[in-house]
């Protein structure tokens, strides 16, 4: 009878290490991409967000027969009122509140005192257009900017547009891909 060595199965010191400095590599290699998607889908979420509310406004606006309020004071709120200018806030919305990511920052264009109200029949006052414009830094410098509107008093429709820095003009949403995450070098128009 022979004596055979028992050979041992695993991985010796030196490939594992091989193989954690590869895992290494490729992380950093990817964290900067992988930051630019997560500043990038901040912005979106906040936006649609920011729309789903003020559609729920304006829906339950039809809805009561009253008035639907999003209002835009440090928070984003979304409630129901009696009154025209939202000054009581008499149903807050299941849901109304928006909490911005960090770094998301937000501004309010046109809105008279910064509340959108709509109508009970789903339309604004049309010295009551507005938009609320979104910001969010590029990590390598710049940019993005989203906005939120009320395109017409009339119908009360809500559009998500971003700026586009290379043809600088607002595209409408429709599929994210479409739109150019080419960072706008200044400030937001």
């Amino acid at each position: 009878m022979k004596n055979q060595k028992r050979r041992e199965r695993g991985f010796t010191l030196v490939e594992m290490l091989v193989v954690v400095a590869i895992l290494f590599i490729a992380v950093m290699l990817s964290a900067p991409y992988l930051s630019k998607q997560i500043q990038r889908s901040k912005l979106v979420g906040a936006a649609n967000q920011i729309a789903g509310l003020m559609r729920l406004a304006r829906l339950d606006a039809i809805k009561q027969s009253q008035f639907g309020c999003v209002t835009i004071d440090g928070r984003i709120l979304g409630y129901g009122s009696v009154s025209g200018t939202c000054a009581t806030r008499d149903r807050p919305l299941s849901g109304g509140e928006v909490v911005l990511a960090k770094n998301v920052s937000a501004s309010v264009s046109g809105f008279t005192a910064n509340v959108a109200v709509f109508r009970s029949d789903g339309s604004m006052p049309p010295e009551g257009l507005g938009e609320i414009r979104l910001e969010v830094p590029e990590l390598s410098g710049g940019r993005h900017c989203m906005r939120v509107r009320v395109s017409t008093a009339a119908t009360g429709r809500i559009l998500i547009e971003k700026w586009d820095a290379k043809t600088s003009a607002w595209h409408t949403n429709g599929d994210p891909k479409s739109w150019d995450w080419t960072p706008n070098a200044g400030n937001c128009p």
